[in-house]
C-alpha cells in the first residue's frame, strides 16, 4: 500500500497501518485516540508537516496542557522530523522562542506555534489554520471549543483545509472527548483508533509482549488496543481494592435506611448510594452530573434511590462542609438548596486524607463474611474504575513534582473531573458514618453507633434531620 500523496515527500515518514485512515480523511475535526507508542503524536506532526510544506501562508497551533509537557512531547517530536530536513527550515527552535518557520514548496513560509491550551480564554486572539492538541483528554472543552472559534486563517486552497487534530489516550465514556467524537458525531467529526500492535516494527523487541505478560485484559484494551475506559498515569489510591473481593450481589433492604454521600462539584455534582448491611457499607450505585445544577441532579437521586427500592424519606445523607457556603448567583448554599426538597445533609470537618484512610481501613478490614466496603455487582461501571485506578496518584518525574500537595508536602490524587468526584463523594460518607480513620477506635466504635441508629429505624417512619 503506498503512502498518501499528501506525505510521502518526505521519504523517512513510514505511516503505520492505522495511519492510512488518518491521512486520507477529510473530516475537519479528527479525534486518534490510542495506546501507548501507537505513533499517534508523530503521524499527526508528519501530517501537518505535509500540508504547510506544500502551501505556504499558514499557521499552525500544536499545544498540550503545560509547557514541560508540551517540550517533552511535541517539541521533541518536531525536532526529531526536521533534523534530517533543514533545508526547509526558514528559523528553527531558538532560545525561548519555540516557533518555527517553514519553507513551502510555492515559495511561501508557514508557521508553527507551540503553547499550552489550559487556558480558553488565552487562546481567544489567534488566528489559525489549523491546530494539534497533544493528550486532548486532558484539557478543558471550553479550550477545544476556543480552538474551533480561532480556525479563520491562511490562504484559500485545496491543500490548506482549516483543520483540527486531536491525540490521546482512551477517556472514560462521560467525558467531552467521548461525547464529541463518539456518542454524538457529526459530520464534522471522525474519531480514529490508534492500536499499539499496529506501531510493532517501530518498538523495541517484545515491548508489547512484556506488557501483556505483566498486565490484566483490562489494562491490555485501554493502553494496548485503543478502547474507551480510564487511563492513569500514577498509582491507584486503593491498591487494595479487589473486584473479586470487593465486589458481589446484594438486594437494598427496604426496612435498612438508605446513606447517601454528595459531591457538590461545578455542574458536575456525584452522589454515591449505599446501605449498612450486616456491618458493612454496600454501595448499591454511583451518579455522576453531566454538566447539570445541582436541582436537576438532586432530583436524579431520588428518582435512582425509589428504582433501586430505597427509602428517600429514611435516607441519611453526607456531604462536604463547604456546601454551607452561599453562592454568589442567589445566595443559597447546596446544602439549603438540598434542604429546600427535603434532603438534610449532615456535614464533617476533614482532610482528604482522613476520608481516604477510612475507606482503605474498610476495604482491609472483614465484617462478618464481608469487608468493610462493598460494592453490588450492578453499580455504575465508572465507580468500579473509580476503584481500580482511575482515581490515582500522578505519575512522579524524577524533575519535578506533579500535581497538588497538602501542607505536609504528601501528594493529593489526581483531579481529572470525574473519578475525584466520585471518590470525593465517597469519602464524605466514609467519614460521616464512620468517623476520622486516624483514630481506629473511633472507626470500630462507629459501626456500633451505625447498627443502632438502624435498628432504631426500622420499621419506623420519618426523616433524619
Amino acid at each position: 500500500m503506498a503512502a498518501p500523496a499528501l506525505v510521502d515527500v518526505f521519504q523517512d515518514y513510514k505511516p503505520v497501518k492505522w495511519a492510512y485512515g488518518f491521512h486520507s480523511c477529510t473530516e475537519k475535526y479528527v479525534a486518534v485516540k490510542g495506546g501507548y507508542r501507537s505513533s499517534k503524536t508523530w503521524t499527526i506532526s508528519n501530517h501537518i508537516l505535509g500540508q504547510s510544506t506544500r502551501v505556504g501562508g499558514q499557521r499552525w497551533l500544536v499545544g498540550r496542557l503545560n509547557f514541560t509537557d508540551l517540550k517533552e512531547t511535541g517539541l521533541r517530536t518536531w525536532q526529531r522530523i526536521l533534523t534530517p530536513l533543514k533545508s526547509i527550515v526558514v528559523r528553527p527552535f531558538h532560545g525561548d522562542d519555540h516557533n518555527i518557520l517553514l519553507r513551502a514548496a510555492d515559495g511561501g513560509v508557514s508557521e508553527i506555534l507551540f503553547k499550552t491550551v489550559e487556558n480558553a480564554e488565552a487562546l481567544g486572539s489567534l488566528e489559525l489554520t489549523g491546530f494539534h492538541v497533544i493528550e486532548a483528554g486532558q484539557i478543558p472543552q471550553a479550550s477545544y471549543k476556543m480552538l474551533q472559534s480561532r480556525l479563520n486563517y491562511g490562504p484559500v486552497h485545496p491543500l490548506a483545509p482549516q483543520r483540527g487534530f486531536l491525540d490521546f489516550n482512551p477517556t472514560t465514556k462521560v467525558h467531552w472527548c467521548y461525547d464529541v467524537f463518539q456518542k454524538n458525531r457529526t459530520q464534522n467529526t471522525r474519531l480514529i483508533t490508534a492500536p499499539t500492535y499496529d506501531n510493532r516494527i517501530n518498538l523495541p523487541p517484545n515491548y508489547i509482549e512484556d506488557l501483556e505478560a505483566e498486565n490484566d485484559g483490562e489494562w491490555i484494551s485501554r493502553y494496548l488496543a485503543g478502547d474507551w475506559g480510564y487511563t492513569s498515569n500514577g498509582s491507584p489510591v486503593f491498591p487494595i481494592y479487589r473486584t473479586p473481593h470487593h465486589v458481589a450481589s446484594f438486594k437494598v433492604q427496604s426496612d435498612i435506611p438508605m446513606v447517601i454521600g454528595w459531591d457538590w462539584g461545578f455542574r458536575r455534582p456525584a452522589a454515591i448510594l449505599g446501605q449498612i448491611i450486616d456491618g458493612s457499607l454496600v454501595v448499591f450505585d454511583a451518579l455522576l452530573g453531566n454538566d447539570e445544577s445541582l436541582d436537576s441532579f438532586a432530583d436524579k437521586v431520588v428518582t435512582r434511590i425509589h428504582s433501586i427500592g430505597g427509602n428517600v424519606s429514611q435516607a441519611e445523607h453526607y456531604g462536604d462542609i463547604a456546601g454551607n457556603q452561599r453562592t454568589q448567583t442567589d445566595g443559597d448554599s447546596c446544602i439549603s438548596r438540598l434542604a429546600m426538597r427535603g434532603i438534610h445533609v449532615r456535614t464533617r470537618a476533614q482532610k482528604i486524607h482522613d476520608g481516604l484512610s477510612v475507606i482503605r481501613v474498610k476495604l482491609e478490614r472483614r465484617v462478618g463474611k464481608h469487608f468493610g466496603l462493598m460494592f453490588d455487582e450492578r453499580c455504575n461501571e465508572l465507580m468500579f474504575e473509580c476503584m481500580r485506578g482511575g482515581y490515582h496518584y500522578p505519575e512522579v518525574k524524577a524533575d519535578r513534582q506533579v500535581g497538588a500537595t497538602d501542607s505536609a508536602g504528601d501528594p493529593l490524587p489526581w483531579k481529572d473531573g470525574i473519578y475525584d468526584h466520585m471518590a470525593d463523594a465517597l469519602r464524605y460518607l466514609m467519614v460521616g458514618l464512620f468517623g476520622i480513620a486516624g483514630n481506629s477506635e473511633e472507626v470500630e466504635k462507629s459501626v456500633g453507633a451505625v447498627l443502632h441508629r438502624q435498628a432504631v429505624l426500622r420499621g419506623t417512619k420519618g426523616s433524619w434531620s
